[in-house]
């Protein structure tokens, strides 16, 4: 037509499909390049144009897709970070600033430019908000599953044993999560806040089902693995987790949607050792019954000082 623009088969008028790639392409780039500048100090093997042509490639691969459009903003956006999330870690997983750089602006401007251009109204603080949660929580996830492999790892050198236990803990780590938080407080938690001791009972409940879950899936695996499941084992591997890439890292397994008030537990949580001998006389029939092939023996180790 003679204004440029075309209607796709939502109905809504957008531009022609060049007149938007272009666009979109321009503020990737744009985005992009600001963001690589801040940690190409970080890799000096790659070049900062390497560094961004590698990114704007995948991120513009995720806005090519015609499918956005005919979508309500929210969900668009959400598909859109998804997508470029996906090929993002596919290309630069292994590269030392992925967890560094900052691609929101990117993301959001891109996702700005799609939702305009299917002719919805929004507020682009919105699409910032949505952008900005799926891109952090893309990572984190990426991170914790970063973290498990390399914890199983030190405990389980066997590829497939490793496997079976690194996907324990992913499986059982959102059931765990999800009846942690829905003890009766959320709406309470929403409103005001909670107190420490609760956000605490929140946070053993949830490392209490994420191990008993974890080592129930993974049991067969450990028990034909040359590994002895003691319970030095699984509160090594608990402090382990709380701290995946050592104390002076910020990051841990133990979910921020539980912890973000009273902060990470220290690797010598107290909790540990009762928890872990509690599980293990429950594994073994004394509290309730359990699979039973051979019985798990108990070890030594225990937690320190009390989490304040």
């Amino acid at each position: 037509s003679r204004s440029g623009r075309q209607r796709h088969q939502g109905g809504a008028v957008v531009p022609r499909a060049g007149m938007l790639h272009d666009r979109v392409h321009d503020v990737i780039y744009n985005a992009v390049t600001q963001a690589v500048a801040s940690v190409s100090h970080l890799d000096s093997e790659c070049s900062e144009a390497d560094m961004a042509k590698r990114i704007v490639k995948q991120i513009n691969k995720a806005a090519s897709d015609a499918s956005l459009l005919t979508m309500r903003w929210e969900q668009a956006c959400q598909e859109f970070v998804q997508k470029a999330m996906h090929g993002y870690s596919a290309s630069c997983g292994d590269a030392v600033w992925f967890y560094d750089i900052d691609l929101v602006p990117a993301l959001a401007g891109a996702a700005m430019e799609i939702v305009n251009a299917s002719g919805q109204a929004c507020n682009p603080h919105g699409v910032w908000e949505v952008c900005q949660m799926e891109y952090e929580d893309k990572l984190d996830r990426m991170m914790l599953d970063k973290a498990l492999w390399e914890v199983v790892g030190s405990f389980f050198t066997e590829d497939k044993v490793r496997g079976k236990v690194f996907n324990a803990l992913s499986k059982a780590y959102w059931p765990a999560l999800d009846d942690a938080l829905n003890d009766g407080n959320l709406h309470r938690d929403i409103l005001y806040g909670l107190d420490p001791n609760t956000d605490l009972k929140r946070v053993e409940a949830f490392t209490r089902r994420w191990i008993d879950d974890s080592i129930s899936r993974a049991w067969a695996a450990i028990e034909q693995s040359p590994v002895e499941l003691t319970e030095t084992l699984v509160q090594d591997l608990l402090k382990e987790l709380i701290a995946p890439f050592g104390v002076e890292h910020p990051f841990s397994c133990l979910p921020g949607a539980l912890t973000e008030r009273l902060g990470r537990p220290p690797p010598d949580w107290a909790f540990i050792r009762p928890c872990v001998n509690e599980l293990f006389r429950s594994w073994n029939g004394e509290v309730v019954a359990a699979p039973n092939k051979k019985r798990r023996r108990g070890g030594g180790g225990g937690g320190g000082g009390a989490w304040k």
